[in-house]
Order: C-alpha cells, then sequence, then structure tokens
C-alpha cells in the first residue's frame, strides 16, 4: 500500500536504519564531527555496512548515547 509518504518510517515492524547524515542530525553536529568520532573508535561498530555504506540501528546509537560515550 503506498500512501504517498516517503521517508523513514517503519514499514511492517522494520525499523530503518540510521546513516552517518541521520546521527549527525541526532546529535546536532555535522556529518565531519560524527566521522571524526568514528575515527576514533567512539562511535559504535554499524549493524551494517554494503560496500561504503555504513548504518546503524536507532536502538544501538540510544544505547551509545545513554551509556554516556556519545558525548560529542
Amino acid at each position: 500500500m503506498d500512501d504517498g509518504k516517503r521517508g523513514r518510517e517503519s514499514i511492517a515492524g522494520i525499523e530503518p536504519l540510521l546513516s552517518l547524515n541521520e546521527i549527525a542530525s541526532i546529535l546536532g553536529v555535522t556529518r565531519r564531527a560524527v566521522e571524526r568520532l568514528r575515527s576514533t573508535g567512539s562511535l559504535p561498530r554499524p549493524d551494517l555496512k554494503v560496500g561504503r555504506n555504513l548504518r546503524w540501528r536507532a536502538e544501538t546509537v540510544k544505547a551509545w548515547l545513554d551509556s554516556g560515550l556519545g558525548a560529542v
């Protein structure tokens, strides 16, 4: 069923995975800042990597933020 909506909505209980840009938006920083966190090992490992595309589950990012390690 296509209701004309596009975006990151869950479809039939499938949670979308977050990109670097989306994590940057959540944190209120630039993508480059998130890339620096990743290069220093501060960002959790991606839950999915396909080629150069990295994606994180929302719960992975939430757990990282809740642990206090996500302080930017």
